[in-house]
């Protein structure tokens, strides 16, 4: 049996769930959601939703990773362009999360543009916008070229959203410093040693494999390793990860918006 969660995406939850926490559970939409590991965390907290992604094989991961949740009809995995993506329900439903996470980094300005309104047009007008990004512009490199991103982020990026698409911007943070920064050469190491041949692979495959990297201690990990990548043995690095959440290095930044009232 496989773990598919990496020591970032503890940090990151744990983050995203101090934001989330202080709205009660409703409905969500993950735009790109891959594996599912973001639409479990709220799943267990007593959310219900929709995740949305072009890699099928990622979704048939999410779908033995939310089995229970399927089953009950509170999750439904939707394999299609978000771009695309309609609810297929009678009437149209505004969701009071919609959150991406590692997305918009992959598409061109235009297309990312486009994909942000249409986070804006499935938000309710109470609800949030959650966006997750690469950071640190200087920490560019061999792992940016084998998933296809475009660019990394800095604080003040994310927060220049905000006015571009009429929203308004609640944060705007850096995670995962120093832990990841930390792990960055054994990281870089493993991406350039299997997944090296990806470089000269087109932009538009990289990004669509990216939901599901098939990358040992890296992205994937033998089950025991829960043991020791969990919350409670890296609680020293959430908390750290917040003391620092405005260094420019971070490897991850979180933002998260709401509408305007009329």
């Amino acid at each position: 049996m496989k773990s598919y969660t990496t020591p970032g995406h503890v940090l990151q939850n744990e983050y995203l769930w101090a934001e989330i926490k202080k709205y009660p559970p409703g409905l969500f939409l993950e735009a790109g959601c891959g594996i599912g590991l973001i639409s479990n965390y709220l799943l267990q907290r007593g959310w219900q939703g929709i995740g949305v992604d072009l890699n099928n094989e990622a979704l048939s991961i999410n779908k033995k990773i939310n089995q229970q949740y399927i089953e009950r009809e509170r999750y439904e995995c939707v394999n299609l362009d978000f771009l695309k993506y309609t609810d297929h329900t009678a009437q149209t439903r505004k969701y009071d999360l919609v959150l991406s996470s590692n997305v918009i980094e992959h598409l061109e300005e235009a297309l990312c543009s486009e994909f942000i309104w249409k986070m804006r047009d499935c938000t309710s007008s109470n609800g949030i916008i959650i966006i997750i990004v690469p950071g640190s512009p200087e920490d560019w490199g061999i792992e940016d070229e084998v998933v296809g991103h475009i660019k990394r982020y800095t604080i003040e990026d994310l927060k220049s959203l905000a006015p571009k698409f009429n929203l308004i911007s609640e944060f705007s943070s850096g995670m995962t410093y120093p832990l990841g920064n930390l792990l960055l050469p054994i990281s870089n190491y493993l991406v350039r040693k299997n997944e090296g041949q990806k470089t000269s692979k087109n932009h538009l495959d990289n990004t669509i494999e990216s939901s599901l990297r098939k990358n040992y201690f890296k992205t994937e990990f033998p089950a025991w390793t829960k043991l020791i990548i969990n919350k409670y043995v890296l609680f020293p690095f959430i908390i750290l990860q917040k003391i620092f959440k405005k260094h420019p290095r971070s490897l991850q930044i979180i933002g998260k918006f709401s509408i305007p009232k009329d």
